[in-house]
């Protein structure tokens, strides 16, 4: 049998993975607080501020899976892996969809 071949944050393809895991992760953090921060201006109220949390919460789940990835992986990793990254991108595009 071929031996599994796993994302390592050693090598080049893990360290990207986790560079833009992590971009992701920041990114939406800081987009969430800016939103928290200006939540009664006119723009931030027309942009939908609820659906945009529920869009800010399944992108975090997604980018959380990513750095996930680079854990040995086991039972309980796996399972909320897995979880995380269907209940992020089905999160994220039932809301985008629901908002059209």
């Amino acid at each position: 049998p071929i031996p599994p071949e796993l994302p390592y944050y050693r090598h080049v393809q893990g360290c990207i993975m986790l560079l833009l895991g992590l971009v992701g992760v920041v990114t939406v953090l800081l987009t969430a607080v800016v939103f928290t921060r200006h939540g009664k201006t006119p723009i931030i109220k027309a942009a939908n501020r609820e659906l945009c949390y529920v869009i800010f919460t399944g992108l975090f789940c997604c980018f959380s899976a990513v750095i996930l990835m680079m854990l040995k992986p086991g039972v309980a990793v796996c399972q909320v892996q897995l979880t995380l990254l269907s209940f992020g991108a089905s999160l994220t595009i039932t809301t985008i969809l629901g908002r059209v």
